[in-house]
């Protein structure tokens, strides 16, 4: 989904969409404060410095939105503005709430006096790293009442390179290999995809083919072990 204006807009007077209104409203700003974040260590900075000037203006006590636009602008060559939009936030917090900057922003600042190196340097591997690939489709539901099965799928993933959940349609096979594929998603560089066998044709891989492709690479079945139905 894709956000467009303010939340509830057609009902902006309504007393019982204020609650929600200000709850989405908040949970926006704070995924847009993070998606900077994520930008400038993938080296955005001026892009990010230029779009975050509307936000600031509309929000100009934010002080996490406020120093990723300190930060952006200083990675962007324009340490002047960077300086002038710290100023301005600490102008504004003592007149209206009669605060400094967290240390946070008291930190940047002195970093960006002190053209600390740090600021400019290339993020470290670890933290660039991208997700590996994956089609796992994300869960709408909480997973409930099967952290034994997890816990028997980890130890059989751990120890063999393929298992097998069976048991009668309906009982969760799905949707316990789903939460397992997406918890483990980062130990394969690789990526881990989703293959939907039920709507192919079998016919073309004879039985005895598949067998013969299975029983050198060591791959054995695991019948019912997990769910504990045959």
């Amino acid at each position: 989904a894709v956000w467009r204006g303010p939340a509830f807009a057609d009902f902006a007077d309504e007393e019982f969409a204020r609650t929600a209104r200000d709850r989405l409203d908040e949970q926006r700003l704070t995924a847009l404060e993070e998606q900077a974040e994520v930008r400038l260590e993938l080296g955005e900075h001026a892009l990010v410095a230029d779009e975050l000037g509307d936000l600031v203006a509309l929000h100009p006590l934010r002080e996490r939105l406020r120093a990723a636009q300190v930060r952006a602008l200083y990675l962007a060559g324009r340490q002047a503005a960077a300086l002038g939009s710290y100023a301005e936030l600490r102008e504004q917090l003592a007149e209206n709430l009669g605060v400094d900057p967290g240390p946070g922003l008291e930190a940047l600042h002195r970093s960006i006096l002190g053209q600390d190196p740090r600021l400019t340097a290339a993020p470290s591997p670890a933290t660039s790293a991208v997700r590996p690939a994956t089609n796992i489709p994300a869960a709408l539901t909480e997973l409930i009442g099967r952290s034994g099965a997890m816990d028997q799928l980890r130890t059989l993933l751990a120890a063999n390179r393929l298992v097998t959940l069976t048991g009668a349609g309906g009982v969760g096979k799905t949707r316990l290999a789903l939460a397992m594929a997406s918890e483990v998603v980062d130990r394969f560089p690789g990526g881990v995809r989703l293959a939907e066998f039920a709507v192919l044709d079998p016919t073309p891989v004879p039985a005895g083919r598949a067998g013969a492709a299975a029983s050198p690479a060591g791959v054995h079945e695991v019948v019912g072990a997990v769910l504990g139905v045959r």
